[in-house]
């Protein structure tokens, strides 16, 4: 494990909500597993850590992006599977070509219009990696640095930690960050991240997996989605919202009920390739509330996403586009996952009608994203 400095530990393991010491031991239900899952080109070690309960269920995490490598969930034949696309190794984690599969997503989560924004009476340019704009914390953000992992003593949970420098990518103001799941005996996976600042920033972090509950490749053409959002936010031909939020109503954007995603996709006529869009969520009250069901009547296998965020991008995996090594050795296609990533919506920092994403010192950042597996 990286060496960091006591005050920089204390600060980490007070977002983590418990102490939490690193270990390396063999696991059992209730118990975690860490293990070494590569080196880093620096040769740094990176380490998959294995959360398994008292239902069989288990989920994998590795350092490197506080990212989710595995999720295994029976079918209704209690047949275990894993439902969740990504590599068989570290490699293709750290290949250029990696679309973030399973990883922690940040600083922000979505686009940033030209890598600009005002905080504070001052301008604030962040790095342009995709056609002008700032997407997913810029060239390497969160997704790609290798993160502090440790074992919560007492819980079924892993803490990932790690510091972003001031400046980096382009932000004001030093961010301390740490990411927890947590394995419950109801197969539920919840991720809890915390945040502090020493300067006035922004900030919007999710989860990047891309699900398949066929959990044998099918892909997602197959499978049922709702999503409880009234809203969605129109946007440009580069992906950046316009400002807009507009009525689901009527559109392609309407997952109010239950609807089959193969259906769906040439619905969206304009929008070449499926859905990368952020879906404004219908809130009836504060903390968690329910905000999408995917479901696989094949397999029997269900997924309610459960957030305290006020919106839902929705993405069907229009670009990926590669061969052999996906896990076990499948080739990856369009439409192979879904992801639902809960999050704030794409250019608030520019857009003032838009929750506000900014972060000051004193404050704590809280997001909290549950994802419940079921049998439907």
């Amino acid at each position: 494990m990286k060496t960091v400095s006591s005050q920089f530990r204390a600060a980490l393991l007070a977002l983590c909500g418990a102490l939490a010491i690193p270990v390396l031991a063999a696991g059992s239900a209730g118990t975690p597993k860490v293990e070494v899952f590569g080196k880093m080109p620096a040769g740094r070690e990176v380490h998959r850590y294995v959360l398994t309960n008292k239902r069989g269920m288990s989920v994998e995490l590795t350092d490197y992006g506080a990212s989710i490598l595995a999720i295994r969930v029976p079918d209704r034949k209690g047949t275990i599977a894993d439902v969740v696309l990504g590599y068989r190794r570290l490699g293709g984690y750290l290949a250029v070509t990696n679309p973030d599969m399973g990883a922690t997503v940040g600083r922000f989560a979505g686009r940033i219009v030209n890598g600009r924004f005002d905080l504070d009476g001052r301008t604030y340019w962040l790095t342009r990696n995709d056609r002008g704009n700032h997407t997913n914390g810029g060239a390497r953000g969160f997704s790609r640095e290798l993160w502090n992992g440790a074992v919560v003593p007492g819980a079924n949970a892993i803490c990932f930690q790690r510091r972003s420098p001031e400046g980096e990518e382009g932000y004001p103001g030093r961010l301390d960050a740490s990411v927890t799941y947590r394995l419950e005996d109801d197969n539920a996976l919840r991720i809890d991240y915390r945040a502090v600042t020493n300067r006035p920033t922004i900030i919007n972090l999710t989860n990047h997996a891309y699900f398949d509950l066929s959990g044998n490749g099918g892909g997602v053409r197959g499978q049922l989605l709702r999503v409880k959002a009234d809203a969605y936010l129109p946007q440009r031909l580069d992906g950046a919202p316009t400002g807009e939020v507009a009525t689901v109503k009527g559109t392609s954007f309407d997952f109010r009920r239950e609807r089959l995603i193969g259906r769906c996709l040439p619905e969206n006529p304009g929008q070449p390739g499926g859905y990368n869009h952020t879906l404004r969520l219908d809130r009836d009250r504060d903390g968690l509330v329910f905000a999408a069901e995917l479901r696989d009547p094949a397999s029997g296998r269900s997924l309610k996403v459960l957030t305290t965020e006020p919106g839902l991008h929705l993405y069907t995996g229009n670009y990926l586009n590669f061969a052999g090594n996906g896990k076990p050795g499948r080739s990856y296609r369009p439409y192979e996952g879904v992801c639902l990533e809960t999050q704030h919506f794409s250019d608030a920092p520019n857009q003032p009608g838009f929750p506000s994403v900014v972060l000051k010192p004193g404050e704590e950042y809280k997001s909290t994203t549950v994802y419940a597996f079921g049998i439907r």
